[in-house]
């Protein structure tokens, strides 16, 4: 993941918007961020980040500001079913199917 983000990039590509937003609305507030680090990573680079370590603290940083909470995804459970959940949640969101074989 890229590790320097400017100003620029991170309104880009970091900034959530009303429709992400309103998704937090059925979830627990421990859980907005990870949720919306997640969907972003996903809307970005085609794929769900596998640990906490596989996501730049810039972007952590800057959605946690726009949250107003605090940055601390360490404790998030990679494989548990709300993860799973989570990430079912985010495909169906941005209408994307798994192709099935």
């Amino acid at each position: 993941m890229k590790q320097i983000w400017n100003e620029e990039e991170l309104a880009q590509y970091w900034s959530l918007i009303y429709e992400e937003l309103e998704l937090l609305k059925t979830k627990p507030q421990k859980h907005h961020l990870i949720f919306c680090m997640q969907l972003k990573y996903y809307k970005n680079y085609g794929a769900f980040p596998e640990n906490g370590k596989d996501i730049s603290e810039i972007p952590l940083q800057y959605i946690s500001e726009q949250l107003d909470i605090s940055d601390n995804i360490f404790s998030y459970e990679w494989e548990s079913r709300t993860a799973r959940r989570h990430r079912q949640e985010i495909l169906t969101f941005l209408k994307i199917r798994k192709l099935r074989v």
